[in-house]
């Protein structure tokens, strides 16, 4: 038996030797000693990441595959959000589609999250709309909306999934998306970016919306 640092041992962190490091053959067995851990920030690569769906897949470049295994100790699933948007950015992809997301559960539950790594031509799919990590699914405002409104910027809620954190929100689809956490949307593809980079951090996301010719607040919890 001797020290060692374990398999659980993240990048993000640093681990000092202790009870909690004792190791036999790579398993842990005691508990995680913790000296300080950095909170995983996004990328600016990683903020443009999108998450597309298979048919959208179709129309891009596979580049390969990758996957995040986080501990709870570093944010467990929140912080797999954050790396697997790091890593499809770093392999020189610009598109995911996520395979599984699960939460391994136990003492120490890690999010686990797998996904497809695409390069895609979004020029040729503007048309195209996909559906966001929170379930939305926007589209630019069309001319009589602009004129209705009397306003350019913003994005339309086209759909919203059932049983997805917008849905439960209470999000409802021809609500107009103006603001995702303070920072104004300018068209459909614009709010999408935001909500996803938004929906890979802890806190809530918060968005802004008009409904009924009324501006109203919506908390979206992860």
């Amino acid at each position: 038996m001797g020290w060692g640092y374990t398999s659980l041992a993240v990048e993000s962190c640093i681990y000092k030797k202790g009870v909690g490091m004792i190791t036999r053959t790579g398993l842990l067995v005691g508990v995680l000693t913790l000296a300080g851990c950095q909170t995983m920030t996004l990328t600016p690569e990683g903020v443009a990441i999108r998450t597309i769906t298979p048919v959208v897949a179709q129309g891009c470049r596979h580049v390969g595959i990758t996957g995040s295994f986080q501990p709870v100790i570093v944010g467990g699933m929140s912080a797999a959000q954050v790396d697997i948007r790091n890593k499809v950015a770093s392999l020189g992809g610009n598109a995911m589609v996520v395979t599984s997301q699960y939460v391994t559960p136990g003492q120490y539950p890690h999010g686990n999250i797998s996904a497809e790594v695409y390069k895609c031509d979004f020029t040729a799919q503007q048309a195209t709309p996909t559906v966001t990590d929170v379930g939305l699914m926007l589209s630019d405002l069309s001319s009589d909306v602009k004129a209705s409104l009397e306003r350019n910027a913003g994005a339309l809620v086209k759909t919203v999934v059932e049983d997805s954190p917008a849905w439960k929100a209470n999000v409802i689809p021809n609500d107009v998306l103006i603001a995702v956490n303070g920072e104004q949307v300018k068209n459909g593809s614009h709010g999408s970016q935001l909500l996803n980079a938004a929906f890979g951090v802890p806190a809530p996301v918060q968005v802004d919306v008009i409904r009924k010719g009324g501006t109203r607040t919506i908390s979206i919890a992860k």
